[in-house]
């Protein structure tokens, strides 16, 4: 039996962090639904970032391809036993590698979301975050794509007053200069019990050659 799940945070109005992403359905006096603006917030939200992110002379996500590179097959380095703003290692991600057998697509699974909701600010000021170190073994691996379910770098906690330097956002400065895309924000990992599974996340599709960035929906699958 095939399995699918979800890995993809909704937008949420809510959201303390991403507030008013989108407005409510209008409808007009006559009984028609009023066109209503969609307001970009690429960064927010389950996401792909590509490398002109960090570079404005980096690729776009239009000079990738997408279709092969975001479906296929995924591997997933577990370290789920990780606790609130604890470190992740080179050496707690060289373990997780054990087993895994497809390095175009990594995901760092920590299920943090059990631990602390998305929607709360303790999930971003309490989350682990990925050593320069264990950033250099992603990157050791060549992939096309690496994924995370939490704040990855701990910058990240800082919000828009966030610095960003090699120390503190390693897979900012380490994996998208290395052409890997990244996709942040993910969820629902720890309803995937497997290291490896199928993958497909696909970005909306945006015509601009300034793109950075889009939200993306990530579904994994695999055989029980």
């Amino acid at each position: 039996m095939i399995k699918r799940v979800d890995l993809s945070e909704p937008i949420n109005n809510d959201h303390f962090r991403y507030k008013n992403f989108i407005r409510e359905m209008e409808w007009t006096k006559d009984g028609h639904t009023k066109v209503i603006p969609y307001m970009s917030l690429s960064h927010g939200f389950t996401h792909i970032d590509a490398p002109r992110h960090m570079d404005p002379n980096g690729k776009i996500l239009a000079d990738f391809d997408l279709l092969s590179f975001l479906i296929g097959k995924a591997s997933i380095l577990d370290v789920s036993y990780v606790k609130p703003n604890q470190a992740i290692t080179r050496e707690m991600l060289e373990e997780a590698w054990v087993g895994c057998e497809n390095n175009d697509f990594l995901i760092v699974k920590t299920s943090f979301g059990l631990q602390r909701s998305s929607d709360t600010p303790e999930f971003w000021s309490d989350a682990p975050y990925l050593t320069p170190e264990a950033v250099s073994f992603l990157v050791s691996l060549k992939p096309k794509v690496v994924g995370y379910d939490f704040p990855q770098d701990y910058a990240i906690r800082l919000g828009a007053a966030a610095t960003m330097e090699p120390e503190t956002s390693p897979t900012h400065f380490q994996i998208l200069p290395n052409n890997i895309l990244m996709i942040e924000y993910m969820t629902n990992l720890w309803n995937l019990p497997v290291k490896n599974c199928d993958i497909c996340a696909l970005p909306v599709k945006i015509g601009l050659k300034t793109t950075d960035c889009a939200s993306i929906r990530v579904v994994a699958s695999y055989e029980e």
